[in-house]
């Protein structure tokens, strides 16, 4: 998806690249800046052929070719058609561009080397017009290569040892079932097949030596709501090249994006996982699960979920966009049925993540060590529920040359945070030239009881603040009647019975705000010591300084415990029979009368 909008902004640049100019190499060879770059030369000029060190190799993926500057917002030196490869040999500074007033196009902008037919000619392009080359086949076992271009030519032609070239815009993966019940291994298993439940979730399974490459960017979608887009399992050595996995036509989803059992080697290239649903990776029991240039956005619970998963790889990726329930990395590392101890290991290098909501950044659980590494990764612009970096249990983390910047707590929570819990060892964190630097709102860096190491790093210019347990989030906000209230539990509220006051964290709340209480606290002692028992109820209404403020309404079974609540403070219980009352009805309550709840 993101290169269909990166198309139009390329046509864009090279309509307004049009003008010519006449530039200089560093050894002042002239260069005529046309619809290509080329070098005046007559017929003795001999080839001047770049022979310095690169990082990748890469190719043009927009139709319409790119444009080539000297600097980001400078001089263009000329356009690169599309098809042509380049040369990757440094990374720029990460940016977001803005195409057409429209959309945020994300990325980072890199140093190329072009090679004309007479010369080579170095500047800066937007790393989105690229695809790279970065992982290939390799294998002993040979293999015959197919092009398709339907669902139906696709289905057929799946089988291991093989190279698939999709030579079309889309592929529906519910289309599949009479074609793939008549193809069989030669164990008389099916190699892929709809599973059978509700979901109905389409599973390659068995498969070894297997690649499928887009000729172009092609959308693999599904349309059942609660189905994975595919199921790997038992599948070994797999190669996937610009695909876009992604759920269609589905408002929302119960379903991940692509899940794995028992599965290894797998590399995945110039691909996207757009969300719509649940989880984007969900691995168990695998291993070596690679992923190189993709993009990762609209997910609503994890990027990666990982059970006994080790050498999970992403490199070189864009995540954005994702509204998560739960944090972004996620490792589990013990197995409450086998009750077996696992170790699970992500590794994130040359990443890009921005705009995004989420409880934590990484979070592991487990009784052995799960393995965290982030390197030259820019992690700014997200929205935090919960700890950046929340370690439940034992874990090594290591961060090494990452900016953490611009981000903001919404739960007034720590940067760095690790549950205690004697039964575990330590947990281990380096930190070596990482930056934190204008983070906001978070109650303080480090909780104080994680030991971590340090070296070269810079931490500066992070506000942190006591008061934002009272701002409203997708994480606490519920809507009723078209309003949106803060929604808390009796569990997180405290009540202040000197100063008639509701807090969270030691934070007055404020806004408008529904209470739910369902036990026995400080404000059901203060009501009445003597109860006994306390069935749930509910009211919302505003809060100003931490105490009620004009009508409030109440949501209960049955209405007979009054309370006077009177300019803001809950005064005395009465005891009071509603006759007539109808269960779960709604009451108003307005300021000077009263609060009902039940016996």
């Amino acid at each position: 998806m993101k290169r269909n909008i990166l198309l139009y902004f390329s046509v864009f640049l090279v309509t307004i690249s049009c003008k010519k100019e006449n530039k200089t190499t560093q050894n002042n060879n002239p260069i005529l800046v046309n619809d290509t770059i080329t070098k005046r030369t007559n017929k003795n000029t001999l080839v001047k052929k770049y022979e310095g060190d690169y990082l990748y190799k890469a190719i043009i993926n927009s139709k319409t070719g790119t444009v080539l500057k000297d600097t980001i917002k400078e001089t263009k030196l000329g356009a690169i058609p599309f098809g042509a490869e380049v040369l990757v040999t440094k990374f720029r500074d990460f940016e977001t561009m803005n195409v057409m007033n429209r959309v945020n196009v994300y990325g980072q902008w890199v140093e190329v080397v072009y090679q004309d037919k007479n010369d080579y000619v170095k500047g800066r392009i937007f790393d989105g017009y690229l695809d790279y080359k970065y992982y290939t086949k390799e294998s002993n076992i040979y293999t015959d290569t197919v092009v398709v271009k339907n669902e139906q030519e696709f289905f057929k032609a799946l089988r291991s040892n093989r190279t698939i070239i999709v030579d079309a815009k889309e592929i529906n993966l519910d289309k599949g079932k009479e074609i793939i019940e008549s193809i069989e291994d030669e164990e008389g298993s099916h190699l892929i097949y709809y599973a059978d439940d509700f979901a109905e979730t389409l599973v390659f399974s068995n498969f070894l030596d297997l690649e499928i490459k887009g000729k172009n960017l092609v959308d693999f979608f599904t349309e059942k709501q609660e189905a994975n887009v595919i199921e790997f399992k038992n599948s070994s050595n797999i190669y996937i090249d610009n695909i876009n996995f992604y759920h269609k036509n589905v408002s929302s989803c119960g379903g991940d994006v692509l899940s794995f059992s028992n599965c290894d080697n797998f590399y995945f290239q110039n691909s996207s996982f757009d969300g719509s649903g649940l989880t984007a990776i969900h691995a168990s029991e695998s291993e070596s699960l690679n992923f190189f240039n993709c993009d990762f956005y609209n997910n609503h619970s994890y990027i990666i979920r990982s059970h006994d998963t080790k050498y999970i790889n992403l490199k070189r990726c864009d995540i954005y966009g994702n509204e998560l329930s739960e944090a972004m990395f996620d490792a589990s590392g013990f197995d409450y049925e086998t009750y077996v101890d696992c170790i699970n290991q992500i590794n994130i290098s040359e990443c890009y993540i921005t705009d995004n909501e989420t409880s934590s950044l990484i979070e592991s659980d487990g009784k052995q060590d799960n393995i965290f590494n982030i390197d030259n990764s820019l992690i700014t612009n997200n929205n935090f529920e919960d700890d950046i970096i929340n370690l439940i249990s034992n874990s090594k983390v290591k961060i090494k040359s990452t900016d953490f910047i611009n981000n903001r707590s919404i739960s007034n929570k720590y940067i760095i945070d690790k549950d205690e819990d004697s039964d575990y060892k330590e947990t281990e964190i380096s930190l070596e030239e990482v930056s934190f630097k204008d983070n906001i709102d978070f109650y303080d860096f480090n909780k104080g009881n994680t030991a971590f190491t340090k070296k070269e790093n810079v931490i500066v210019d992070n506000r942190y603040n006591k008061e934002t347990d009272t701002l409203l989030t997708h994480f606490n906000r519920t809507s009723i009647a078209g309003l949106n209230y803060i929604e808390r539990s009796d569990k997180d509220i405290k009540y202040n019975k000197k100063t008639n006051e509701f807090s969270v964290n030691g934070h007055l709340l404020k806004g408008l705000h529904k209470l739910n209480f369902s036990d026995r606290n400080d404000f059901y002692i203060f009501l009445d010591e003597k109860s006994s028992s306390v069935e749930n109820y509910s009211g919302y209404g505003e809060i100003i300084d931490g105490k009620l403020e004009g009508e409030w309404k109440i949501e209960c079974a049955a209405y007979q415990d009054i309370v006077e609540y009177k300019n803001g403070i809950i005064q005395k219980m009465r005891r009071e029979v509603i006759v007539n009352y109808k269960p779960k009805e709604i009451t108003v309550v307005k300021k000077g009368i009263y609060i009902c709840r039940l016996p």
